[in-house]
């Protein structure tokens, strides 16, 4: 009996490991465009800023994607 205690014990500690790590890919990839949009604020077009919307765009989503990259690497989108 005490071994099927253990063994559940097991199995939702793995999966709950596995839900903690999903959730901290989407913290870590909500992170990027957080920060940028923090630091340049709504003002952009306003701003005498010498950067696009566009380019901005382009470098945030670059970033999600080698963040995405990343977690992959470490196996943890598998």
């Amino acid at each position: 009996m005490s071994s099927l205690i253990e063994l559940h014990t097991n199995t939702v500690t793995y999966d709950l490991n596995r839900v903690m790590k999903v959730i901290a890919v989407i913290t870590c990839l909500a992170v990027i465009p957080s920060i940028v949009g923090g630091l340049l604020g709504v003002n952009l077009e306003e701003g005498n800023f010498p950067i696009k919307i566009t380019e901005i765009f382009f470098v945030v989503f670059t970033l999600m994607l080698l963040g995405i990259y990343a977690f992959y690497k470490m196996d943890w989108l598998k």
